[in-house]
């Protein structure tokens, strides 16, 4: 997710002291958090967010990420019949 699309301010406080880092879905010591949406040697990515008012964080898959979820049969779209 570039930079533009991310939030300026925290969805829970209304700060605006946000900051924000890339970070592997990996698992590692935990589940993958976006099953099948990697590369053949890379982890898929997020972009994470977190407020210095509040403390809350919040994930967003990256633009990467996001363009193969509709490549792959184990994610299914909400709201279609």
């Amino acid at each position: 997710m570039a930079h533009n699309s991310l939030p300026t301010q925290c969805s829970h406080c209304n700060g605006t002291a946000l900051y924000t880092t890339k970070i592997g879905a990996n698992g590692g010591y935990g589940p993958f958090l976006l099953p099948k949406l990697g590369q053949l040697f890379s982890y898929a990515k997020f972009d994470a967010v977190l407020c210095a008012d509040c403390g809350h964080y919040q994930l967003f898959a990256d633009s990467e990420t996001r363009e193969r979820v509709t490549d792959t049969s184990i994610w299914t779209r909400l709201g279609r019949a």
